[in-house]
């Protein structure tokens, strides 16, 4: 391959990497949801859970033991705020475009959802399932159609405060560590993705 070539070929993988690591925007989780403890979150609007604008909602995960019966109840301090969240088995770092509120994506098994059915917002969003295996779980929590939005929700309604809380999980002192050493696989497995992608050009 002649120099040039050789320099084009470099420069259109650089530019290649530079804007996967640019424009990528991996699933953060705001943090562990253990039984009988909450967690406050926002979210920059009002209708991204339903939009399936994956930048727009919150990631939360949780352990449970096969045969839990859990409950999820997402509660909106903001009384716009139309409450809505799927949930599903597993851990991710997927980029939030391949988000989806109805079905697998980014290696989670999708397993059902909560909302509260009505337009507007000031409800609470409740539902609960029995766990089907001993294995961490993923929230993905955001608004369905809160009070404002549908003309145009953006900036000026928004962020949207909301308390979230599991019950009916209650993790043995094992599984509170197998939390840190999951999470600490997650940050390893996108550090090997990563380094995979630049060792590719």
């Amino acid at each position: 391959m002649n120099p040039r070539a050789l320099s084009i070929a470099s420069l259109t993988c650089a530019a290649i990497v530079f804007a996967s690591g640019a424009f990528a925007a991996p699933v953060v989780y705001e943090g562990a949801l253990l039984s009988g403890a909450s967690g406050m979150g926002t979210v920059p609007t009002g209708n991204g859970w339903i939009n399936n604008q994956g930048s727009e909602v919150d990631y939360w995960y949780f352990p449970a033991e096969a045969g839990d019966m859990v409950t999820i109840r997402v509660h909106p301090v903001d009384p716009r705020l139309d409450p809505a969240f799927s949930f599903y088995r597993g851990l991710t770092t997927a980029d939030t475009s391949q988000f989806s509120n109805f079905s697998d994506w980014g290696g989670l098994t999708f397993i059902d959802f909560g909302a509260t059915l009505t337009p507007g917002g000031g409800q609470d969003a409740v539902w609960s399932f029995v766990a089907d295996a001993h294995a961490f779980y993923t929230i993905a929590a955001g608004g369905w159609d809160s009070a404002g939005c549908p003309a145009g929700c953006g900036a000026a309604f928004g962020p949207y405060a909301y308390l979230i809380a599991v019950t009916g999980n209650a993790p043995e002192p094992m599984t509170l560590a197998l939390v840190g050493i999951g999470i600490a696989g997650l940050g390893i497995a996108r550090r090997k993705s990563s380094n995979t992608r630049r060792q590719a050009c």
